[in-house]
């Protein structure tokens, strides 16, 4: 099984999401380790995937092995900041990893997609319709902070 390496910003329900996205089209991880600027937002995302089930199901989709992996940045801002995440992600990306880009700063996205294209990892986005996202952004409770019809979004590979 492989691995996920999920970006996670403001919106740290949209690991929940992908994973939930993942497991409807019978792909299930072994391990998720997610990239996070912000301790708060890592940990969030964390949480919201190993409590709540996906909507149908009765089980969260985070496997056990869910880490977060802290960056020593607080935001991507410039070639610095660049080059630490791409020597970090290269540690964990290869062929049998999933990238998930759907979180995360755009510059954080960009840099990233290219170092999985580097080590030949797949990536892909949850693809969320806007009056879905502004509905996970207001929300204040865990569960809610993630999609609630799958149907409304879709998984897609980059």
């Amino acid at each position: 099984m492989p691995r996920l390496v999920a970006l996670i910003g403001a919106s740290p329900g949209v690991l929940h999401t992908t994973l939930c996205l993942l497991r409807r089209k019978g792909i299930q991880v072994d391990e998720v380790v997610v990239v996070a600027t912000r301790h708060e937002w890592g940990t969030e995302a964390i949480e919201i995937a190993r409590s709540c089930p996906c909507p149908g199901e009765e089980a969260p989709p985070a496997p056990p092995a869910t880490r977060l992996l802290l960056l020593p940045s607080t935001d991507i801002t410039g070639p610095q900041d660049i080059t630490q995440l791409r020597k970090t992600l290269s540690r964990l990306l290869g062929p049998d990893t999933i990238l998930d880009v759907t979180g995360g700063r755009k510059l954080m996205s960009i840099a990233a997609a290219l170092e999985a294209l580097r080590k030949g990892a797949t990536i892909t986005a949850s693809i969320i319709p806007i009056h879905e996202y502004d509905r996970i952004r207001r929300a204040t409770k865990p569960c809610d902070k993630t999609i609630q019809n799958p149907s409304t979004a879709h998984l897609t590979r980059l």
